[in-house]
């Protein structure tokens, strides 16, 4: 025989508490690894909905109409504009791209997981020339006998929804679901080639949510853009260029705690005096109101 002791295991208490380590290390580090993925996503689709409007308010500054659809259109010497369906040439003599729409329909809290997370982007085109004009420009917005084409719906990434639209200094409160990055004919400024005058405009809505329809009705009904107020139906006044600018709420929908405002234009807000510049901030420990 040999001597010495015999080998032995653990006892039942050291089992379990080894177990019961393991299990808070594993729920710790499983815990961590949501709470990076959730602030990844956060951080990605909050800048995926910032580069697409910023993108969309860059056309406008250069004047450029970039979309997969080449819309065709003819302009009679007097009149509005016609659209006769898409044409893959693009060739619409008459006619002139004056910029873009988006159609948020905010839902207020509380929050409802894949609840609002579409918005409605508009082209607006119009008149190249004046009425019975073949040379000479549009005067102002109403001139260019505006009509809005609805082009593409935009899904929101994941985990968000468009909780609120606010915008402090506009004339009419609260803010609706239209704004508009337009041209607004005057003389070309900025400091980039082709930079263009642009106007940022929110447009007031009976009602918090219209259909694409009455949307189009509302954008064509815009008059007097060529000042500081425009006019929408001949009575309801709204402040283009607002200072205080328009912040577009997303609210995330995996936490609570987290949201992004995304801020257009607004001289108060270090917007520089560009209308159409787009800044984002993200937010935690409340909610976007």
């Amino acid at each position: 025989m040999f001597g010495g002791k015999k080998p032995q295991g653990f006892t039942i208490v050291e089992t379990v508490i080894f177990l019961a380590i393991s299990g808070i290390l594993f729920v710790s580090v499983v815990g961590l690894i949501q709470n990076k993925q959730s602030s990844t996503y956060f951080t990605q689709g909050s800048h995926e909905v910032f580069s697409q409007i910023q993108s969309l308010s860059n056309s406008v500054q250069t004047g450029y109409f970039n979309d997969a659809n080449k819309y065709s259109c003819t302009a009679p010497l007097n009149g509005p504009i016609s659209f006769g369906g898409v044409n893959s040439q693009g060739s619409s003599f008459g006619c002139t791209f004056i910029g873009y729409v988006l159609q948020f329909q905010p839902m207020p809290p509380p929050i409802v997981a894949n609840n609002n997370t579409k918005y409605n982007e508009y082209a607006v085109f119009g008149r190249q020339f004046a009425d019975g004009s073949t040379t000479d420009s549009p005067a102002d917005f109403a001139s260019a006998r505006p009509v809005a084409q609805l082009i593409k719906t935009v899904t929101i990434p994941p985990r968000f929804t468009i909780s609120s639209i606010h915008c402090i200094s506009c004339v009419s409160t609260p803010l609706n679901s239209l704004v508009g990055f337009f041209s607004n004919f005057s003389v070309t400024t900025g400091s980039g080639a082709g930079a263009l005058n642009t106007q940022l405009v929110p447009i007031p809505t009976t009602a918090q949510f219209v259909t694409p329809a009455n949307a189009q009705s509302y954008i064509a009904g815009l008059f007097n853009c060529g000042s500081n107020v425009c006019s929408t139906g001949g009575t309801t006044p709204t402040v283009a260029n607002p200072t205080s600018g328009i912040d577009i709420c997303l609210q995330s929908t995996a936490d609570l705690t987290k949201y992004a405002v995304i801020t257009i234009g607004g001289s108060t807000a270090g917007g520089a005096g560009n209308p159409l510049s787009v800044q984002l901030k993200s937010y935690q420990g409340a909610t976007c109101t």
